[in-house]
Order: structure tokens, then C-alpha cells, then sequence
């Protein structure tokens, strides 16, 4: 059964990256072109392999805050303005990232990582504070950070996958990239704007 989710997980991250390089948006009122294309490199055979089982075996199990940033690319490709992400779903998720990530390295003394496995003794405290995110998001109406919350106690009490630490249901270093990129990227924009309009005013 683990299996089957995780195949599932890699299906949207494939079908998110191959459509990012066709370029969905470009295909305008010919958009189910490229989904079809997609679904079918999914499954093409690579050295009695599927592409869909490299994908897995590369970049192992995919987090819940991977598979929503893909399932909404892949519904934005079909209808451009009906979901974006929200920016508190993004700052969160880029904070643990930010948090977690150097300190499972080896950057502090005490291994974030290991806090995710039950048998650690603030693993209660830490799902007690994921929920508390989760409540306070649905009451303040970010319904995207709620969703996400929910989506990772749910898969994770369910054991979807082979791992049991939370950390794993949570954040990967996909999705860290993702919003690194994507901030830096509008760092950017903001930046040439604001050069420009000095140009102009000072011309």
C-alpha cells in the first residue's frame, strides 16, 4: 500500500515538471495536449524501467507541502487563475525548511530530525504545535496552511509511506527550492522595477 501512495505522490511531481517544460500555459485552448503528453513519458519504459520508478528511487518519498505546490501548477495549467498559493503556506513551509534542513546536517547540536519519530519525547509537543498551526490557520481563514496540516496528520497517522518520522509527511528539499526560487526570483522583479523608475525619474 506504501507503494501505491508513493507512486501516486511522484505522478503529480512528474506531471508538475513535465508540464512546467511543455510550457502548459503557452497551449492556451489546446491545454490537454500537454497533460496527455505528460501522462505518457510518465509511463514510458527506460531500461525495463519506468520513468515514474526513477523518479521515485531519486528523490524518495515527496511531502505533503510538494504534492499541493504541484497539484496547484497543474491546475493552474488548465485554469491560470483558479488557485495560486498563499503566501502564508509559502513563508511557513520556507521557515521549517530554513529551520530544519541545516540543523539535520549537523549545523546545531541537537538533530531537529529526530524530534519527528514518536519514540522521541518532544515528538507529542511537536504534533500538538503542528495542530495548533493548523487550528489557528483555519480560524484565520488561511485555508491553504489548514489543508496542509490536516493533509499531514492524516497521512501520517495512516502511514502512507515506509518512513514514520512527521518531518518526512512535511517538507522536503523540493519544496525548499521551489520557494527559494520563487522569492528570489520576485527579489529580483522588485529590484529592476525600482532601478528603473530611479532611471526615469532621473533622466
Amino acid at each position: 500500500m506504501t507503494s501505491i501512495f508513493a507512486f501516486f505522490a511522484h505522478s503529480i511531481l512528474l506531471m508538475a515538471i513535465m508540464l512546467a517544460v511543455l510550457q502548459v500555459r503557452r497551449w492556451k485552448q489546446y491545454w490537454p495536449i500537454p497533460y496527455i503528453l505528460a501522462a505518457v513519458i510518465m509511463i514510458l519504459p527506460v531500461a525495463n524501467w519506468l520513468i515514474i520508478e526513477f523518479s521515485r528511487g531519486y528523490f524518495s518519498d515527496i511531502s505533503m507541502a510538494t504534492i499541493i505546490v504541484c497539484l496547484v501548477y497543474i491546475v493552474s495549467g488548465m485554469r491560470p487563475k483558479a488557485v495560486t498559493l498563499d503566501h502564508s503556506f509559502k513563508v511557513f513551509i520556507l521557515t521549517v525548511c530554513i529551520i530544519l534542513f541545516p540543523s539535520s546536517m549537523g549545523a546545531t547540536q541537537y538533530d531537529l530530525f529526530s524530534l519527528g519519530f514518536p519514540s522521541e519525547t518532544g515528538f507529542n509537543a511537536l504534533v500538538i504545535g503542528l495542530s495548533a498551526v493548523g487550528l489557528i490557520a483555519w480560524y484565520k481563514k488561511v485555508y491553504q496552511l489548514a489543508i496542509y496540516v490536516a493533509l499531514v496528520l492524516i497521512s501520517y497517522s495512516a502511514g502512507i509511506y515506509e518512513s514514520k518520522n512527521i518531518w518526512v509527511y512535511m517538507v522536503d528539499p523540493i519544496v525548499m527550492v521551489l520557494f527559494i526560487v520563487g522569492y528570489l526570483k520576485l527579489i529580483i522583479q522588485i529590484a529592476f522595477k525600482f532601478i528603473k523608475i530611479r532611471l526615469v525619474k532621473n533622466a
